[in-house]
């Protein structure tokens, strides 16, 4: 069963619209300009965060890839469910970076618009990995499902 790729795109835009409206909330909380001063002038300790993202992301994409060259990979290639997983893996590298070379510029330059790009991506840097989280939850369930295929016999046909 592969899934539409209409809805990846809705996760991912969901994603972007959930990050969106925190960074709103926390503008209109707190003030967009003294939050962008906070972010500037710690900028460096939330890019260290997010580099860990990032780590924990690429050690996820690295098992990812070593799993898919075991049975249960070749079974969730048969399932049309692996490309979904990779996209996921490099989708949340990608943000992570991205956060990281903005907070570093917004800790260096302390101009406000490079502090409020960077605000967006530490937040959808940060919801990302909730995503992440539950993408591996959904492969621990698909590895599972091909687990109990496999003890009964079945195959990789089921």
């Amino acid at each position: 069963m592969k899934t539409d790729n209409r809805t990846v795109i809705w996760g991912y835009s969901i994603e972007l619209v959930f990050a969106a409206l925190v960074y709103i909330l926390v503008s209109v909380c707190f003030g967009t300009a003294s939050v962008v001063r906070v972010v500037n002038y710690s900028a460096n300790s939330w890019a260290a965060l997010v580099g860990s993202f990032w780590a924990f992301s690429a050690s996820l994409f690295v098992i990812f890839f070593k799993l898919l060259m075991s049975e249960f990979g070749k079974w969730l290639s048969w399932k049309g469910r692996d490309g979904i997983f990779k996209t996921a893996f490099v989708f949340a590298m990608v943000v992570h970076v991205f956060a990281v070379v903005a907070l570093i510029v917004a800790g260096n330059t302390k101009a406000e618009m490079v502090g409020r790009i960077a605000l967006g991506l530490l937040i959808l840097s940060t919801v990302n990995m909730g995503t992440l989280v539950i993408n591996v939850m959904a492969l621990v369930k698909l590895y599972l499902e091909f687990s109990r295929h496999t003890s009964d016999g079945d195959g990789l046909n089921d």
